[in-house]
Parts: C-alpha cells; sequence; structure tokens
C-alpha cells in the first residue's frame, strides 16, 4: 500500500515538473533599450524603459510554432501623483516594430487585434487605479475587473496567414512602456508586474500548427510571474545639499 501511494506521489510530482507553463517577465532599461535587466533595478529618477517578455516553460515533445497570444494587464504599484507615463510610440493603439528598443506599445506582429477608439476594449491607454497603482489596458477597462478581455491583446495571426511577419520561437517581447518617475528626498520602491487574476484565462495560447489549430493553452501561474522591483534613489535635501557645501569650503580654507 506504502508503495502504491510512493507511486501515485512521484507520477504527480512528474506531472507537476514537465507541466507546460507561460512565464511574463518584466524588465527594465535605463540607457534607452541598449541594455535589459530583470529582477531589480535601481536608478536615480526620470526615464524608464520597461519590457514584458513572454516564454514557454517546459514545452517538452510539443512542437510549439511560436506565440498565439495573451492578454493582461500589467501595472506598476508605488505611483505618485509627480510620475508620468510617456506617451506610445502610436497614438491609435497600433502596433509598432521592436526596433529601435524605443519604440513604446504592442510590439509587432503582437497586434493583431485592434485596440482604438472604435474598438471594444477602447484605445490602448494607462489606468491610475487608487492613487497609487498605474495599471495598463483599453479605456474601456475602467477598473481591473470591468472586462479581463479589455486587457493589452498581445496575438499574432498564424503563420499559414502572417507568413514572414510570423514571429516564431517561444521567448518573446510583446509589450514595452515609458515612465517618468520622480525622486524624492526618501528611497521610493516601485513593483511591475501582472496579477494573476488580470490574465485573461490566467494562460498564454501558443501555436502547434501553421494554420492555428490544436493550439496549446499553457497556463500561468504566481510562480510563472516575474515582476520588477524597482528603486528610485533619494536626492539630497537641501539642507544637506547646504551642510556639503559648507563642508567643502571649510576643507577648500584649510589647505589654503
Amino acid at each position: 500500500m506504502k508503495f502504491a501511494i510512493a507511486l501515485v506521489a512521484a507520477a504527480g510530482l512528474a506531472a507537476t515538473a514537465s507541466a507546460q507553463n507561460t512565464q511574463v517577465t518584466f524588465e527594465a532599461s535605463t540607457d534607452n533599450g541598449a541594455t535589459w535587466q530583470g529582477g531589480n533595478v535601481a536608478f536615480d529618477g526620470g526615464n524608464l524603459l520597461v519590457r514584458a517578455r513572454i516564454s514557454l516553460v517546459n514545452a517538452g515533445t510539443n512542437t510549439v510554432l511560436g506565440l498565439a497570444g495573451i492578454t493582461f494587464q500589467p501595472k506598476v504599484t508605488g505611483w505618485s501623483a509627480a510620475d508620468t507615463r510617456n506617451p506610445f510610440t502610436t497614438a491609435d493603439g497600433s502596433g509598432v516594430s521592436e526596433e529601435p528598443q524605443t519604440n513604446t506599445g504592442r510590439i509587432l506582429p503582437f497586434a493583431s487585434s485592434g485596440m482604438n477608439s472604435s474598438s471594444a476594449s477602447g484605445l490602448l491607454t494607462s489606468h491610475v487605479d487608487g492613487g497609487n497603482t498605474l495599471r495598463f489596458a483599453g479605456a474601456n477597462a475602467v477598473t481591473q475587473t470591468t472586462n479581463l478581455a479589455w486587457g493589452v491583446s498581445n496575438g499574432q495571426t498564424p503563420r499559414s496567414i502572417g507568413g514572414t511577419n510570423f514571429r516564431g520561437g517561444t521567448d518573446v517581447v510583446v509589450f514595452r512602456y515609458s515612465i517618468n518617475l520622480a525622486q524624492d528626498v526618501a528611497v521610493r520602491n516601485l513593483t511591475a508586474t501582472v496579477d494573476l487574476s488580470a490574465i485573461l484565462q490566467s494562460r498564454g495560447s501558443w501555436y502547434r500548427t501553421d494554420t492555428g489549430t490544436g493550439s496549446l493553452l499553457a497556463p500561468v501561474t504566481a510562480d510563472t510571474i516575474s515582476g520588477l522591483n524597482i528603486t528610485v534613489n533619494a536626492v539630497p535635501a537641501p539642507g544637506a545639499l547646504a551642510l556639503l557645501g559648507l563642508g567643502g569650503l571649510a576643507m577648500a580654507r584649510r589647505r589654503r
């Protein structure tokens, strides 16, 4: 009996280890897209580029051609009234080329569905929720729960339709935005991430055939969301700057 239980447990662990999941990773650049880093980023405030990468974990024996789509509502927590979201590269919600890296919005070819003013979702934009959270979605998604389908829609057509525009591979950048973060006399901490509950059907869809039939539906879990911790370094208070200046004068006088 114990042996049978052990076999069942081992089978469960094996199934968990080999499960196909969609990974959502947020990364930032402080040098206009020359370099990107995830996990933690610290800088002195100003413009910050943030991108969302979607990848497939444990594809196993599945033949996967590329990402079909994922719809989500990314957010930045710790937002303040002094911060600003810079305009997207295109004002009509259409997709943008991945290069240059400073382009922001939905990255082509993952903008097959419209997100303009006449779309059900409304124009691709951002909302400030509760005063300290910046959330990206369609203009009509006035709250995160209004309609998950009105989030940032990232999808491409099958290769049989997209042809040479089809983006193959299991690790792609689908969305990028630019924010300007203000410095304060105290260190500021923000997080760029997405709630699992803010991802439509909590999954990504991956093409397995040229025509799009039999797509692989790979769940997103709390463990496969990698948020970005942003630290804005403190700016010295005016009094501290004055003391530094006096200290410098005193040292100069001593040298004389």
